[in-house]
């Protein structure tokens, strides 16, 4: 009776053991696949973005011509954008995009104090409205992000990324948008 007992408990816990593992291998398989979904979706918003500063640098370029944009901000918004599209990593692109997008706001508000650049404001502004591509492309990438997010946020997850160190998702907001604009 106590071999069998003793059996018993030890094939318990190999089962429970095993369930344990083979959840665990299914939760890393659905992060991973989220990981991989949040790369193509941001692979798209970045396709629209380098759209979006190749006209904003047309703008600075032109107000740094008129010598309206300060030389130093430009200068610091040509390195983000380079850096931007420079860099091929999930998370060293959203944040080379998030100073891109510093850079926008900085260069917008100096704008904002010269009279004379009422001209490159109104260029400015027709730029800064998102385009139809960029918000349905970030609309994705914000889906797939909160998907993520809700799988790390599981207890398995917890318990999963304890163990195995993933970089996480990375939110990302455009700065340089019309203030009516659905994205803030």
């Amino acid at each position: 009776m106590n071999g069998r007992r003793a059996a018993l408990i030890v094939a318990g816990s190999l089962l429970l053991v095993l369930l344990v593992l083979g959840y665990g291998l299914w939760l890393y398989s659905r992060i991973e696949r989220s990981r991989e979904k949040a790369a193509t979706a941001w692979r798209s918003v970045a396709s629209a973005l380098s759209l979006r500063h190749r006209a904003f640098e047309k703008i600075v370029a032109r107000g740094v011509d008129a010598q309206t944009v300060d030389m130093a901000l430009s200068e610091k918004f040509r390195l983000a954008v380079d850096g931007f599209a420079t860099t091929t990593q999930l998370d060293k692109q959203v944040e080379a995009a998030e100073a891109v997008e510093q850079q926008l706001v900085e260069i917008r508000q100096s704008l904002s104090n010269r009279p004379e650049a009422a001209d490159l404001v109104e260029q400015w502004e027709q730029v800064r409205v998102e385009s139809a591509e960029l918000t349905s492309s970030l609309d994705v990438y914000r889906a797939v992000v909160r998907g993520q997010l809700g799988l790390r946020g599981s207890l398995g997850g917890k318990l999963l990324l304890f163990f195995i160190r993933l970089s996480g998702p990375r939110e990302f907001r455009i700065l340089a948008v019309i203030p009516n604009s659905r994205i803030l």
